[in-house]
């Protein structure tokens, strides 16, 4: 099989694409910085061996030496069959160390060991996540992988007089420490995120009346139907395949 390069170092997309729009594609430098991501480091098997290795950015955030595919990562759950293979082959060519204590280090391991292919890839980085997912995605479309499509949106039309009546403050069910902030605006809705660890807002676009989503990761909000108040009492949050339940506070 090809090595997917260009598609990871060049062409490179979001987790959402929407329904009559181009879809947008992004370069690895590009998105090393918008994850805050320091270094990358990633391997391809194809055929049961390790067909190709290759790491970017730098070893850590001011640091101006670049990562190497010999720079060591933290190995987290090695689950699959070829991905451990892999892995223990970069152990033994001493590109990957098993035991290194390096700390906010995040992995990650696919494997279709029937196909004797695979992807082991590395982050350092608090969004490795949303990046390796990305990479994840384009190496998914060129070796034909299933479940690794990007999901497509359709807009509904904005309603913001009729949003009013999800405005307000919500608490998480199982979480009564987290709260959610929802100002409607024209297009959007903000939605501001109130934790111990601090506060960030997002926008996220109608797909429907009562539901909505965000753009640059795979999360959605459902409102009930108001009640005689005019006010939604409740929403659902959908996030990577959690189930987040919240009543009006």
């Amino acid at each position: 099989m090809p090595i997917p390069t260009s598609q990871i170092e060049s062409g490179l997309t979001p987790p959402i694409l929407i329904s009559g729009e181009p879809p947008q594609t992004f370069a690895l430098p590009e998105r090393l910085a918008h994850y805050a991501v320091p270094a990358l480091s990633l391997a391809l098997i194809d055929q049961g061996e390790v067909a190709w290795v290759k790491a970017y950015g730098v070893r850590a955030t001011g640091d101006p030496l670049a990562a190497t595919p010999h720079t060591q990562f933290q190995a987290a759950s090695i689950s699959k069959p070829v991905a451990a293979l892999a892995a223990l082959r970069l152990a033994a060519d001493g590109r990957l160390d098993l035991d290194a204590d390096n700390h906010g280090y995040k992995c990650l391991f696919v494997g279709y060991p029937k196909r004797g292919q695979g992807l082991a890839l590395m982050t350092n980085g608090e969004r490795g996540e949303s990046l390796y997912m990305e990479i994840l995605r384009s190496v998914a479309q060129v070796y034909g992988w299933p479940g690794h499509d990007a999901k497509l949106k359709t807009l509904a039309p904005a309603a913001p007089a009729a949003w009013t009546a999800y405005a307000g403050r919500y608490v998480l069910t199982d979480y009564p420490v987290v709260s959610l902030i929802i100002a409607p605006q024209a297009d959007t809705l903000t939605v501001t995120l109130e934790q111990p660890g601090g506060t960030t807002s997002a926008a996220m676009f109608p797909e429907a009346a009562n539901r909505f989503f965000r753009r640059d990761v795979d999360t959605e909000i459902a409102f009930e139907l108001p009640a005689a108040d005019g006010l939604a009492p409740a929403l659902t949050i959908y996030q990577d395949g959690l189930i987040l339940p919240a009543r009006r506070a």
